[in-house]
């Protein structure tokens, strides 16, 4: 008796939250699922803590949760956007001396962005949709920067890493709910060869990055070997698995290329005889199945879809005309799309009355004519240099890992793997990168390059330090 009073003295508020929380559930469970929802989050940040509240912040941005809550999206943004603030005051309060600091690079990139993002939205037709966009891409650069200031230590860093995989888990549910209603062969000629608008999962995440940015984090978790228990590493393997037929499913050929490219620059910098091992073995499996089973070739053709590849011809030459007609200033923030139906060619225009339109504006589906037809000369100088500081702080923060702790040299590696993926895709998409602050896109990139700048500022003071002593 007296062990069972000693353990309600000790757990008195958990069970007192439980009843509540029961209590509240059973109440609204005829009416909605969604305050059931929230309920069930409360109660596991309650007993697990803030990183698990960081955690849903980042999957409920990462994620399109539209489809599944409809209206309450913009419920959702708000209390996420509430509570990061929250954990940001309460860690720092108002004293801005004690703020985490950025490197003088990236300060002076986002001066000179909001510079051209201003100047071009001063002179634009459309003004108040480029200074929209302008203030939309404050507020991200805001929450960006939460996200960096709340890296504190390494389970910070995981529980960013982990909270994007757990995004992707989520984003998977819709394309493979599509493909159990439909079947492989009608998902496959729904998603791939129509292009059907209906099937969201297929259509509407092509511009997502976070799918094979989470394929090299997995790679990376798998190459540190902080997993001994055999079923933690099988469940890692079997989500990479899950994550790469995703990445095939969500139907973007660019993003698939990139995923090579990222996790083939890991394999390269850390295990280069695995790596050109597995190319040679993909090579030929490849070679040979191309040219001895029709079905395969055949399959490969209808994927890569040559003539919707010919079709960005015209979104790339319509980018070139616009900014042969606004060189300097370009048309202003976020409204290349009101032009766009002006430059491209009558021969196509049952093809821009497709319903794919409602997942996204025309553009010119690279990412430097982009920022160069919306913000002129400027822009396209900081789309440019944007990958410049990238890779700076990338390769800084490699060198500068690479003899004093492992976990960060290899994580360092994953990043700027990443950034050459990313890279490869900025020719081919918008997305991802600096699209105005849309959040579920962009949101990634600047969370990994967060954890990069972390690494890199906490090796430097360490090296400083080191200097200073005399070491």
């Amino acid at each position: 008796m007296e062990l069972v009073d000693n353990w309600l003295k000790l757990n008195i508020n958990a069970i007192f939250f439980s009843i509540i929380f029961a209590a509240l559930a059973i109440l609204f469970l005829p009416y909605n699922p969604i305050p059931i929802l929230l309920i069930s989050a409360l109660m596991a940040i309650y007993f697990f803590g803030e990183r698990l509240l960081l955690g849903l912040i980042i999957i409920n941005f990462t994620t399109s949760l539209t489809e599944y809550v409809g209206d309450f999206r913009i419920y959702f943004n708000m209390i996420a956007t509430i509570s990061l603030t929250y954990l940001f005051l309460k860690k720092y309060g108002l004293d801005f001396k004690n703020y985490p600091k950025l490197p003088k690079e990236i300060i002076y990139f986002i001066i000179f962005l909001f510079i051209s993002l201003f100047v071009s939205s001063s002179f634009s037709v459309y003004a108040m949709i480029g200074f929209i966009s302008l203030v939309t891409m404050f507020l991200f650069f805001g929450i960006c920067y939460i996200f960096y200031s709340l890296i504190t230590d390494d389970k910070d860093i995981y529980v960013y890493i982990y909270s994007l995989c757990v995004a992707v888990f989520i984003l998977a549910i819709r394309i493979f709910t599509d493909l159990i209603i439909l079947g492989p062969e009608k998902f496959f000629m729904k998603a791939v060869l129509e292009d059907n608008s209906e099937l969201a999962g297929s259509t509407g995440y092509t511009g997502f990055t976070i799918f094979f940015i989470t394929i090299a984090f997995i790679s990376v978790i798998l190459f540190l070997g902080h997993i001994k228990k055999g079923i933690s590493k099988t469940i890692l393997i079997s989500f990479l698995i899950l994550n790469i037929v995703t990445l095939i499913f969500a139907n973007s050929r660019a993003a698939i290329v990139s995923a090579f490219l990222s996790v083939g620059f890991l394999l390269l910098i850390l295990k280069k005889a695995l790596f050109l091992k597995i190319i040679s073995f993909t090579i030929l499996v490849f070679a040979i199945l191309f040219f001895t089973v029709p079905e395969v070739e055949d399959t490969i053709n209808a994927y890569i879809r040559i003539d919707s590849v010919n079709q960005r011809d015209v979104f790339w030459g319509s980018g070139v005309d616009v900014i042969s007609d606004y060189p300097l200033l370009g048309v202003g923030p976020g409204v290349f799309y009101k032009y766009f139906y002006s430059y491209s060619p009558s021969s196509l225009s049952s093809f821009f009355d497709l319903d794919i339109w409602r997942f996204g504006k025309p553009s010119p589906h690279n990412l430097f004519l982009y920022y160069w037809a919306e913000n002129g000369i400027l822009g396209f100088v900081l789309s440019i240099s944007l990958f410049v500081m990238f890779f700076y702080f990338g390769f800084k923060t490699i060198s500068l890992a690479k003899h004093s702790s492992r976990e960060y040299y290899i994580l360092s590696v994953a990043i700027t793997g990443l950034g050459i993926g990313l890279l490869f895709r900025a020719f081919f998409e918008v997305t991802g990168l600096l699209y105005y602050g849309y959040i579920t896109t962009d949101l990634p990139f600047w969370i990994i390059f967060g954890v990069l700048m972390y690494i890199y500022q906490s090796l430097n003071r360490k090296n400083e330090l080191q200097l200073k002593n005399g070491l």
